[in-house]
């Protein structure tokens, strides 16, 4: 076996041990420390499932300051207050992509004249977005004023 499956098996291995440690230390009951005095009384802390909560009828959990300390558990009050935490992060704008729409003229041609000058540039519905110079669609539409005044002729 490696030496690092032996390591991640050893330190499983302490963990169990601890819960179970831990769970006998928490069900043994009520032990007394040296003074006499049981351990804190959940339920009488205000928060747990006592009588007047509307819970089943459980015992309340003991737990002595020395099987506190052992297990790590630590008590404090609660205290409402601001949270004053930053949370700095990176992330990453783009765009509605259900927004976006190509545009691709059928013509040749040339750019005259160009009003939106860099990619992601917000344009909306009826700007004008540049001027182009086609000689082909100029004699297209002179054609077309053409065959319009013939037929208004005829």
């Amino acid at each position: 076996m490696s030496t690092k499956k032996q390591v991640l098996y050893s330190i499983l291995l302490l963990v169990l041990a601890g819960g179970v440690l831990g769970f006998y230390h928490v069900r043994s009951g009520p032990a007394q420390d040296a003074s006499g005095m049981s351990g804190h009384n959940h339920a009488a802390m205000g928060g747990g499932g006592g009588a007047d909560s509307g819970a089943a009828a459980l015992d309340p959990v003991k737990v002595t300051p020395t099987a506190a300390r052992t297990i790590g558990i630590t008590y404090a009050v609660v205290v409402r207050k601001p949270l004053a935490s930053e949370v700095r992060t990176l992330g990453t704008v783009q765009y509605d992509e259900t927004r976006l729409a190509d545009v691709s003229p059928k013509i040749e041609g040339w750019v005259e004249k160009l009003d939106v000058d860099f990619t992601g540039a917000p344009v909306k519905k009826g700007q004008p977005m540049l001027e182009v110079y086609s000689p082909k669609l100029v004699s297209a539409q002179e054609e077309l004023i053409l065959a319009r005044k013939l037929a208004d002729e005829a």
